[in-house]
């Protein structure tokens, strides 16, 4: 079964960008759902667009998109869901490869290209994540901020009509707003 990465790290250290990268290196679509703290199981299959006259109707979650499509969802700063919605994930993240609605009645299988991958902010605001979550996304990654040699290579390849003094002020700064 394909892996489902946990990549776990500060704010603003790339966790989601290098999904995207991931995804968009593997030539598959990339999907995004942007987990809160009141995401709802039912949340994470659809999502409710306004239509004419300003009725409700109901689509696919990026989730169930990329499911569908055999795609890559993204689940973006994932340990702010609750307990709840991630039980709801359990069995899309095992052997079984499905989601349920309890509200439409449907079962949803994962297409065999379907692949999932969880960000985490490393901080206070955050939920724990149940056990049973913990083994099914695999592996965990930790990325941390660029040493200053490493942010030195990223700006010039960047940046590379920029003067060595300007980059090494930025890089300065950077290290010390990572501190």
């Amino acid at each position: 079964f394909p892996l489902a990465p946990r990549l776990v790290g500060k704010p603003g250290v790339g966790k989601t960008t290098l999904a995207y990268a991931a995804g968009h290196t593997l030539e598959q679509e990339v999907y995004f759902f942007q987990a809160t703290m009141d995401t709802r199981p039912e949340d994470l299959i659809v999502t409710p667009v306004v239509a004419e006259a300003g009725k409700l109707r109901y689509v696919a979650s990026p989730l169930v998109t990329a499911m569908i499509r055999g795609g890559i969802v993204v689940v973006d700063e994932g340990n702010r869901m609750s307990e709840k919605s991630w039980a709801s994930l359990a069995p899309l993240l095992d052997q079984r490869r499905y989601v349920e609605s309890l509200v439409a009645g449907i079962r949803i299988p994962a297409a065999p290209g379907f692949r999932f991958c969880a960000t985490m902010n490393d901080d206070a605001s955050t939920f724990d994540l149940p056990e049973y979550i913990h083994s099914r996304l695999q592996p965990q990654i930790y990325i941390d901020f660029p040493e200053a040699d490493e942010e030195r290579v990223i700006l010039k390849y960047n940046l590379p009509y920029a003067p060595d003094q300007v980059v090494e002020y930025v890089v300065h700064f950077l290290q010390v707003a990572h501190h």
